[in-house]
């Protein structure tokens, strides 16, 4: 795939974030935004996060030029309170909601984000959410929402060999698409 033909922006000043997309290849212009990270001192230290997050993609709306946004993120913040997902949390995640800061956390996801989230949607851009690090008891997982965004996860664990990456592809003028393959089919040789 020739991953030159895209324009990828990158709407975050992380130099650890602009390092990961170099290593992997990718040219990208950065455009960001100054948003102010306070939050409310009573806010659940579980929803200050969600909180942020919320008002940076408000900001960034203006970023969005697309049919497409594509989010990456780490924590399966889409699982928790979701009526259908919410009950696959275990046998998808390598704990219960709330058993590993690391892992899965309740978070104001469905309250603040999604619904902005479904407002682009509706408007014609289409909303996929990519996490990382899903865990080691499932190495994809695909789950569209009745609004029509689309949940994807990959997680990489060590020595196993049917370890799965995402591969995106996409062409002016048609849809994006993505499948998941193994990594060892794109390793070096």
């Amino acid at each position: 795939m020739n991953i030159e033909k895209y324009k990828i922006i990158l709407a975050s000043k992380s130099p650890r974030r602009s390092q990961l997309l170099r290593e992997a290849g990718f040219k990208f212009e950065v455009k960001t935004m100054d948003v102010d990270e306070s939050f409310p001192a009573d806010l659940d230290r579980a929803e200050v996060a969600g909180f942020i997050a919320r008002k940076k993609a408000m900001a960034a709306k203006d970023l969005i030029k697309g049919d497409h946004l594509i989010i990456l993120h780490h924590k399966l913040i889409w699982m928790p309170d979701h009526p259908v997902l919410d009950a696959q949390a275990y046998a998808t995640t390598n704990g219960m909601v709330g058993d590993c800061f690391f892992c899965l956390m309740n978070n104001n996801f469905y309250k603040e984000i999604y619904p902005e989230l479904v407002k682009l949607e509706q408007n014609g851009i289409e909303v996929i959410m990519v996490a990382g690090d899903i865990g080691s008891k499932v190495n994809q997982f695909e789950y569209k929402t009745k609004e029509g965004i689309v949940l994807l996860a990959t997680g990489l664990e060590d020595g196993r060999e049917d370890n799965q990456v995402l591969v995106f592809e996409y062409d002016k003028g048609s849809a994006l698409t993505w499948k998941f393959e193994g990594v060892l089919s794109h390793s070096p040789h």
